[in-house]
């Protein structure tokens, strides 16, 4: 059974608009490290569903007492073809001073929900600022606010036309080749970004976004893997 998240003084709470999974009202977070981590998930086409504070197991400590524990979030996975695929993650989200400071406390409560985890053939993960704060993070929260844009744009029929024939290029080179004035380039390079937001480019997003940065166009082999 899932545990509410409350307003709280001490951390920043708050919900994260949700609209592909159709969560009335969004996912709760309780942190900036927890809203972080759902918007890196948000934004992976392989994901299903997303949910804060999904569950409370029990487990015994060395006393023999019973105690609880809720890890922070769940994301489930779209079903994959590859065995190795995990069905869903479960994450516990820490700042890593706060990791070290309460370790000897927390390591039963991690060590149970790996179990749990692995008894369903999910993936147990603590993610801390380190693996959360990352270009990858930068990069989609640029790439977010332009998924919406150019859907009708010309400059997106070009690009993808040029990539059909090219295969990958750099990015200073597709708005180069699809536009022919200072105006077309700046709708050039809009479209690419909203390409990518939309998963119809891909590229090597753990790597910051730059004009060299080289992109390709998705095939429909990529689509049927992760549905929209």
């Amino acid at each position: 059974m899932a545990r509410t998240i409350k307003a709280n003084h001490l951390s920043v709470t708050g919900k994260v608009a949700n609209p592909k999974f159709r969560v009335t009202g969004g996912v709760p977070f309780e942190s900036t490290l927890e809203r972080d981590l759902i918007i890196m998930a948000q934004f992976h086409r392989g994901v299903s569903q997303i949910s804060s504070q999904p569950l409370t197991l029990e487990y015994r400590g060395k006393s023999g007492r019973l105690h609880t524990y809720t890890p922070d979030i769940l994301v489930e996975y779209c079903p994959q073809p590859d065995p190795t695929w995990p069905k869903a993650v479960l994450y516990e989200v820490k700042y890593r001073k706060d990791l070290w400071r309460d370790w000897v406390s927390l390591k039963p409560k991690l060590k149970a929900a790996r179990a749990y985890a692995r008894e369903r053939g999910w993936i147990f993960k603590i993610m801390t600022e380190l693996e959360i704060r990352t270009p990858y993070l930068r990069n989609i929260m640029w790439l977010k606010g332009f998924i919406n844009e150019h859907r009708l744009s010309p400059a997106v029929t070009m690009i993808s036309k040029f990539l059909d024939e090219v295969e990958e290029a750099d990015i200073e080179t597709i708005i180069t080749a699809c536009s022919w004035e200072d105006r077309s380039r700046a709708e050039a390079l809009g479209a690419v970004w909203a390409m990518l937001a939309r998963g119809q480019l891909g590229t090597d997003l753990l790597m910051p976004l730059q004009m060299d940065t080289v992109v390709w166009l998705r095939r429909p082999e990529y689509e049927r893997k992760w549905p929209a």
